[in-house]
């Protein structure tokens, strides 16, 4: 009769380890994170000056300075509707900057 000779275990299991490791690494997939961030446009660029006020007296002086503060209030919401689509589009540039005070608000 034979008689089979059986390895111990230990010294076996050892020995199947040492020989996985030889078969290279397996490199880990990188983590891809994806994140929506709602981004809201600078407050200063979304108040417009205020109307002027109507003058009192019809005088031609009176109504010139009124057509153009009117006129100047109206650019001034032009000028920043313009800022607020250049940096919805990321082609905000220097002629955006605002006046210091509204940079405080």
């Amino acid at each position: 009769m034979l008689r089979s000779r059986r390895m111990p275990a230990a010294p076996l299991a050892l020995a199947l380890a040492l020989f996985s490791t030889a078969c290279g690494t397996v490199k880990p997939e990188p983590l891809i994170e994806t994140r929506v961030e709602k981004v809201k446009p600078p407050r200063p660029l979304l108040t417009c000056a205020p109307d002027p006020a109507v003058p009192a007296t019809n005088s031609d002086a009176a109504v010139a300075d009124y057509l153009a503060d009117l006129w100047s209030a109206g650019e001034d919401c032009r000028t920043r509707l313009a800022c607020v689509r250049a940096w919805r589009e990321g082609r905000a540039t220097e002629t955006c900057r605002l006046p210091i005070e509204d940079a405080a608000e």
